[in-house]
This record gives structure tokens, sequence and C-alpha cells, in this order.
């Protein structure tokens, strides 16, 4: 593994209430470093606290390359309840990477979406991390 030549980071501990069914943005961060080498490998990195109604059964988290869902999907990571719904809060994380010829000024998103047939319940807390490895 190469040196890490730059990284960027983004974290909120607001409440995101999550919607039934519903994909919603948790963070977007934009990469404004102009790098001294160029071809490096991207590794995005993502971490979410989450409490589930009691009708979610899990969620789907997904890394963007964009601002928005429209952007390139880099990752998906499914992760079902391993507690009773509403019992507690439980962790998430996933990471996504990709070689760009050039990385500045390159946004990535982190959504969420709960598998449920109610309401889906909030995140406590959500980080997202680029890293640059040369």
């Amino acid at each position: 593994m190469g040196d890490i030549t730059d990284k960027s980071f983004t974290k909120t501990t607001a409440a995101i209430t999550l919607t039934s069914a519903s994909e919603g943005t948790l963070l977007s961060v934009t990469r404004g470093v102009s790098l001294a080498f160029r071809g490096g490998q991207t590794i995005v990195k993502g971490w979410a606290n989450i409490v589930l109604n009691t009708s979610a059964t899990g969620v789907e988290t997904r890394l963007y390359r964009g601002t928005t869902t429209s952007g390139t999907e880099m990752a998906v990571a499914s992760a079902g309840i391993l507690m009773a719904a509403g019992s507690g809060g439980f962790d998430v994380c996933i990471e996504g990477t990709e070689q760009l010829g050039d990385a500045d000024n390159v946004s990535y998103t982190m959504t969420m979406t709960p598998v449920t047939t109610g309401s889906g319940g909030s995140v406590r807390q959500s980080a997202l991390e680029i890293e640059i490895v040369n």
C-alpha cells in the first residue's frame, strides 16, 4: 500500500430521519485539494450509527461519486438487524475504492434506505472520509 497523500473528512451529529423505503442523503463531501501526484487510488469510507423503528428489518447503504444519488454508484452494503428493531442503535460501515486520473474537486455522497413496511428510524451520527493513496 502506498502513502496517503490527501485526506478529507466530514461528520454530523444531527439526527436524520429515515423515511420508509426511501433513499436519504446522510453526508456529502467535496475534495477541493490539488494533488502533486495524479492517478492515485481513492478510498471512501462511511460510517453511521442508526436506530430503526419496530417495523424496520434492515438498511441499505450506498456510496456515490457526486453530490446526489444520480452520481456513479461506488458501493452498496446491506445490513440486517442483529437485535430486535427499536431496542437500540447499531453501526453500519461501508467502503468503496476507485482509480481516478484526476481526483481534484470530486464529490462523494453516502445514502441510506431503510428496509421496512412502516416508518424507518433515524441516523444519530454519521461520518464520511476520503483518502487518496499513491
